[in-house]
């Protein structure tokens, strides 16, 4: 019996759920102490995951050769915009009124979403405002 995959959908997940996913937060960019051993809470965690055959991860308790990996994550002092992401948040920048938070749409009324696929920054200032646009 074979399986067929319908879809696959890629996304981001919320802070909140990251950090509930994750297994350290990373604290520091250092990886071992002078011992050689790997310092807790920095990029070679073992709670992160075990690279020495004999070794048990702290976070599944597999050897190596059976741990997946387990990622962690960092707490940054500001808020960062990806940069896969810059070009379509300009766009919905620029699509929108900076007074109200309302949609701008060209004077012809075109309201359907492919338009804000495609906008440039050209229907910033001539656009009529609106409070919603048909999305489907």
């Amino acid at each position: 019996m074979s399986k067929i995959i319908d879809s696959i959908k890629f996304g981001l997940l919320p802070p909140d759920e990251v950090r509930k996913l994750s297994a350290v937060e990373i604290q520091t960019s250092d990886t071992y102490d002078e011992d050689g051993a790997p310092i807790a809470g920095g990029l070679m965690d073992h709670r992160l995951g075990t690279l020495e055959p004999r070794q048990r991860c702290q976070t599944c308790g597999n050897i190596a050769l059976n741990c997946p990996g387990h990622f962690g994550h960092i707490e940054l002092a500001v808020p960062v915009i990806h940069v896969e992401f810059a070009k379509q948040i300009y766009r919905l920048l620029t699509a929108t009124c900076r007074g109200c938070g309302r949609i701008l749409l060209p004077d012809e009324g075109n309201d359907s979403i492919e338009y804000f696929k495609t906008a440039s920054s050209t229907s910033s200032g001539r656009g009529r405002r609106t409070s919603s646009s048909s999305a489907r």
